[in-house]
């Protein structure tokens, strides 16, 4: 928690958009197809990122950055920038949840788990019509 990544996408996307009107964000990164996977997923702080030095260097580490922007000065190109500030880590064997607040780890239950990431989804399916 605290240290950042990095997302290209291209500018006229809705991510894009809505980051400058919303920097909190919701992020999921996972490898692996339905069962099993493994991942993280969790809330933070987005920007975008103007500076053409530091568009550059990320651009160097994108192995497939030229299948989709010319070079950084390409209009379409956005470079995102997240500062988690919480996550959960899911593997088959275990979910562990850090809060940026107290960077503690705790194992979590699958209940635990789906209440801490969508509070209103969950509430919503707990809740009576």
């Amino acid at each position: 928690i605290g240290k950042k990544f990095y997302i290209g996408t291209n500018t006229r996307t809705a991510k894009a958009k809505n980051i400058t009107r919303n920097n909190k964000v919701c992020f999921c990164i996972d490898v692996g197809i339905w069962h099993p996977i493994d991942g993280v997923m969790g809330t933070g702080k987005a920007k975008i990122i103007k500076d053409k030095q530091t568009k550059t260097k990320l651009a160097k580490h994108c192995s497939f950055f030229s299948e989709h922007w010319k070079n950084t000065d390409d209009p379409d190109y956005t470079l995102i920038e997240i500062t988690p500030t919480e996550a959960t880590t899911v593997t088959p064997q275990k979910t562990t949840h850090t809060n940026r607040s107290t960077d503690s780890m705790q194992p979590l239950s699958k209940s635990q788990w789906q209440k801490s990431l969508f509070p209103n989804l969950y509430k919503l399916s707990r809740d009576p019509e």
